[in-house]
């Protein structure tokens, strides 16, 4: 027997079962018996009757419907319902396809059979099919078409560019402060007659240096002493400045530094200032002083430092044509050529061991060694001058001590000159019984002097009286 077309949704149309709840196709609500066909009186099942309770219009508010009504609107007993045939079973439900394959009324449905899920909640806005049946994506729910893909391309391709070019930059940046060292031992000159001018190299083809401030540097390594301070010229550099100091005014050749190592092995400080050591002495015999210094007062005792001196450049000149005169005007000077090897060997000390002995009274004494040096006692000798130091032995050999003090009965001849003993000797003046002793004894006498005599005075008033002796002796 054929099937009687069922009702249709009343939003969109769509067929629908005799028992279905809500479309399937837009999700409305189908209330019960809505839209439900008549159905011929020959398809009725016979009436039977009702044995149940009726329920009227005006109880309900709607039209009043048997509860034992057939679909078809035929009423059946309770008791007769095991004559009728099972309900078909309910189709299979899916919310994106129409389970009837033919949608036209009156023609005939087929449906999957499964089990219908006991709740249903419909989609929200979803857009009525064109045709039953089809399901249509809404066009809000479609994928957008765009060029985001090239947009991000675009913008790794920028960053790879941009972070190439910086690199470039930055090894070039690179490459050319190193090209820009200059070798050890070159000749090092100002390129520019201004203040903060570039300092290059001169010698064996090197590239000149980029960096304004970039220092040249010539190792000295010449070592002298001045007022017992071992001093010794470690290098030289020229810049158009130095960070670490901000006192000195550049001249239109830049700044020369003297890096010093001062080593102070004596008890005590000479309490000179750094300012006054040393003069910078151009071609031609001017002169420069200092601008700033490291440290500002000489080393204390026992103290072994680096210490510097800058002295602003007036010209353009090299570093191996300066000269650094060391010591004030009223000081033997030195004056010593900035450059790798220079002869300083007249301002080294000279010392001779005549190792003669010689009876002074009671004592028997012994000339060990001279000494002929520019400082003594913390002390640079004065203009013209010169130290020298004798160191004597004495032996007691009674049983009396011997007191003589070296100030009254010590003195040295040089150049047709008397000189008595410089304070600060070491000499003991009593020398007890049986006993030995030494010291040292400094006097103070004219350069270029080699010849000396060391004269020891008579003491009439002695017990017994003691004569005048003499000894002879060169340092060279």
């Amino acid at each position: 027997m054929a099937l009687t077309p069922g009702p249709f949704c009343p939003q969109c149309g769509t067929p629908l079962q005799g028992s279905q709840r809500f479309c399937t196709n837009c999700g409305t609500t189908i209330a019960e018996h809505a839209n439900s066909p008549t159905i011929a009186a020959s398809q009725q099942a016979p009436t039977i009757a009702a044995t149940g309770q009726t329920h009227s219009a005006s109880e309900t508010g709607q039209a009043a419907t048997p509860p034992n009504a057939l679909p078809g609107g035929s009423i059946y007993s309770n008791r007769d319902a095991s004559l009728l045939p099972p309900p078909p079973p309910p189709p299979t439900y899916n919310p994106y396809t129409n389970p009837y394959t033919n949608s036209g009324p009156g023609e005939q449905r087929s449906y999957a059979q499964t089990t219908v899920p006991d709740a249903y909640t419909p989609p929200p806005m979803i857009t009525p099919p064109v045709q039953a049946g089809a399901y249509q994506v809404p066009a809000y729910a479609q994928k957008q078409k765009g060029n985001r893909g090239c947009a991000t391309t675009s913008i790794v391709l920028l960053l790879v560019l941009a972070l190439g070019i910086g690199g470039y930059f930055l090894i070039h940046t690179l490459t050319s402060h190193n090209t820009a060292s200059n070798n050890p031992g070159s000749t090092r000159t100002a390129t520019s007659g201004t203040p903060g001018s570039a300092v290059t190299s001169t010698t064996q083809g090197t590239t000149p240096a980029s960096n304004s401030n970039a220092a040249s540097t010539e190792q000295l390594n010449l070592q002298f002493t001045y007022a017992s301070i071992s001093i010794t010229i470690v290098s030289t550099q020229l810049a158009s400045s130095f960070p670490d100091d901000t006192s000195t005014t550049a001249g239109s050749g830049g700044i020369v530094r003297v890096n010093l190592r001062e080593n102070n092995p004596t008890a005590h400080n000479p309490d000179y200032a750094e300012g006054d050591l040393a003069l910078l002495l151009f071609p031609g015999g001017t002169t420069a002083q200092a601008g700033n210094e490291k440290d500002l007062v000489s080393p204390d005792a026992g103290v072994n430092r680096l210490n510097w001196l800058d002295f602003p450049l007036t010209n353009q000149v090299a570093l191996k044509q300066l000269t650094l005169r060391v010591g004030t005007s009223s000081q033997s000077q030195f004056d010593i050529p900035l450059q790798a090897n220079a002869d300083i060997s007249k301002y080294q000390d000279k010392t001779s061991s005549p190792g003669t002995q010689f009876k002074y009274g009671p004592l028997n004494m012994t000339l060990k060694t001279a000494t002929l040096s520019y400082s003594y006692n913390d002390n640079q000798a004065t203009t013209g001058n010169r130290y020298v130091i004798v160191t004597l032995a004495a032996v007691n050999s009674t049983t009396n001590s011997v007191n003589l003090y070296p100030g009254n009965y010590m003195r040295l001849q040089a150049s047709g000159n008397s000189i008595e003993p410089e304070s600060g000797y070491t000499l003991p003046y009593s020398v007890n019984a049986s006993t030995s002793t030494s010291g040292i004894v400094a006097f103070l006498v004219p350069q270029g002097t080699t010849s000396f005599t060391l004269v020891m005075l008579a003491q009439p008033d002695a017990s017994p009286a003691i004569s005048q002796v003499t000894q002879n002796f060169q340092v060279q």
